[in-house]
């Protein structure tokens, strides 16, 4: 094993291969492997996809239940509702203060998970040096509860403009109310960003109501969707197939008349 290793490095991984992620490199050096099947093997002189053929015959089946590469930790919440595991610091504001928190620890990944193994979020390892995801419906759960607090947060400041001009706008008890409203919405599971995109086209008009925010929400998440054949059965055919004979009507229309431009209605069409 320790041998194919350094042939691994020595022949795929030299010049380092130009690729801009994990997935790429992944998907480079599986390329590479599948080339290199068919080299012959040095001592026995057949490929070695004829000797992977021939152990495979040997080969047990693979279990029911995938292997989880993963390393459990324990940790506990602070009081500002964050997790430091092997000196890497994760923002859990869905979690309780003081709780203790179930780490799943993957090569790209961490998974926290409460006592009763329901998910408080997945987050990328840092080291992988992905965006790290914010938990807003978390964040928005604590901002109600502390209103004064808010603008002190670390991640208040990450909001989008659009958000935080519509939260600043007015006085502190309608600041409360808009943080609640922004919180439900994030309930609902409403994106931020979705939010930030009704706020910013509901600033077009005179007055932004929390009604108007929810049109427009629901206009902009379901603008790709097409609309649903209407296949109503309760109008009557006599209705439905009624053409009006427009000759029976009154209709008046307005004639220029002779003298002066004055306007006169002729009796009947």
């Amino acid at each position: 094993m320790e041998n194919k290793v350094g042939y691994t490095r020595r022949n795929w991984l030299v010049p380092y291969p130009q690729v801009s992620s994990f997935e790429q490199l992944t998907q480079e050096l599986y390329k590479r492997a599948l080339e290199d099947l068919n080299r012959a093997h040095y001592a026995k002189g057949v490929t070695i996809a004829e000797l992977w053929e021939e152990d495979k015959k040997a080969l047990l089946p693979l279990p029911r239940v995938p292997f989880e590469p993963v390393e459990i930790k324990t940790a506990r919440v602070g009081k500002y509702g964050k997790v430091t595991i092997q000196g890497e610091v994760y923002e859990v504001p869905s979690a309780r203060v003081g709780e203790i928190v179930l780490l799943k620890l993957w090569w790209d990944r961490v998974e926290i998970l409460d006592r009763n193994q329901q998910c408080l979020g997945t987050f990328p390892r840092q080291y992988t040096m992905k965006a790290k995801p914010i938990d807003w419906k978390g964040y928005f759960g604590i901002f109600v509860k502390k209103p004064r607090g808010a603008r002190h947060a670390t991640m208040y400041r990450f909001l989008p403009e659009p958000v935080r001009n519509y939260l600043e706008e007015g006085s502190s008890s309608l600041y409360r109310e808009r943080l609640k409203f922004i919180h439900a919405l994030l309930e609902e599971e409403f994106s931020m960003d979705l939010i930030a995109m009704a706020l910013e086209k509901a600033r077009r008009h005179q007055s932004v109501n929390s009604a108007l925010i929810r049109h427009l929400l629901y206009q902009i998440s379901n603008s790709n969707k097409p609309l649903e054949e209407l296949n109503e059965t309760y109008t009557p055919d006599s209705v439905r197939q009624y053409n009006p004979r427009i000759n029976v009507y009154y209709l008046l229309v307005p004639r220029a008349g002779r003298e002066g431009g004055e306007i006169t209605w002729p009796e009947r069409l």
